[in-house]
């Protein structure tokens, strides 16, 4: 079947000598006019999503990548002493003793459900390795709370944190 023009010719004729037929070609002129401008503005919108999408992706893998090299560093713990059960409470003192924190702990309290702790003086980078050991150790924090304190041209932290102990967080 061959399309051409001259096929097209006659129902455009006998629609154009309708009676509401000038109003239907307009209509119809109208909508493939609105949809080309649609069509031409929204092309460009949809070439910046697809580009966006691929760099999520991107990103995402490298996240990925790190997270796996980091996980197979030496000092990465993911599951540290399987086997051996440790009171939530002796595992958050060695954590403290392994920073040399037992200094800065103003407060302690301890219930079966969790334990609940507040340090002051920190610094930025003392904050990750705790949470870090802390993690390491079978510990998992419920809630925290930082405040920052300044004393001079010095910047610490308070920081009151709620863990508990157990198999998952």
């Amino acid at each position: 079947m061959k399309l051409s023009f001259d096929s097209f010719k006659e129902p455009l004729q006998t629609l154009r000598e309708h009676p509401s037929g000038q109003r239907i070609i307009l209509l119809l002129g109208g909508v493939i006019f609105l949809w080309g401008i649609g069509f031409f503005y929204l092309l460009p919108l949809r070439n910046d999503e697809m580009q966006r999408v691929g760099m999520l992706r991107e990103r995402s893998g490298i996240l990925a990548q790190v997270l796996r090299q980091y996980a197979a560093q030496k000092g990465f713990r993911e599951n540290p002493r399987e086997g051996v059960t440790e009171e939530p409470l002796e595992a958050l003192n060695r954590v403290f003793q392994s920073l040399n924190l037992q200094s800065a702990v103003s407060q302690l309290t301890a219930s079966e459900e969790r334990i609940s702790f507040a340090l002051e003086g920190l610094y930025g980078e003392k904050l990750l390795t705790l949470l870090q050991e802390l993690r390491g150790a079978g510990l998992f924090v419920e809630s925290a709370e930082l405040r920052t304190l300044e004393e001079e041209d010095d910047k610490t932290y308070a920081l009151l944190v709620a863990v508990r102990g157990g198999d998952r967080p």
